[in-house]
């Protein structure tokens, strides 16, 4: 289906398993800028694209007995790197490899409690193409 996505039909997986708690997601991709300037470029500065990395933010309910969570959970407390998949309805998006670098545990009074787990990406966030 062409055209605009919605997100409540996006999928998030972490190590195979959907993070179905999740109400949330953020893939942030940058990248370094390497300065490339010289006299000869008449008062304007040049760059060329350096190293690229990505990060993960994701914003989900606290259901300890949910296998995500607990997926979430090990990858801070041991540092285990995981597959992630940021994937619309029709299974396109991105994937890669990553560890969760920070966790917060938000309790609003007049809110649901959650979880926020920021992931760091170690290596290639790939493009995702279904059948591919």
């Amino acid at each position: 289906m062409a055209g605009p996505k919605v997100g409540y039909k996006c999928v998030l997986k972490a190590a195979g398993v959907i993070v179905a708690k999740a109400r949330d997601v953020e893939a942030n991709l940058e990248s370094e800028e390497i300065d490339v300037t010289t006299r000869s470029s008449e008062g304007w500065k040049e760059f060329l694209q350096g190293h690229k990395s990505f990060t993960l933010k994701i914003e989900q309910l606290w259901v300890i007995e949910d296998e995500a969570v607990e997926i979430l959970l090990n990858s801070y407390l041991q540092g285990t790197v995981i597959e992630f998949e940021v994937l619309d309805e029709e299974g396109e998006g991105f994937v890669g490899d990553g560890y969760v670098s920070g966790l917060d545990n938000p309790q609003g009074l007049s809110d649901a409690v959650g979880l926020s787990a920021t992931v760091r990406g170690t290596g290639q966030f790939a493009a995702a193409v279904p059948g591919s």
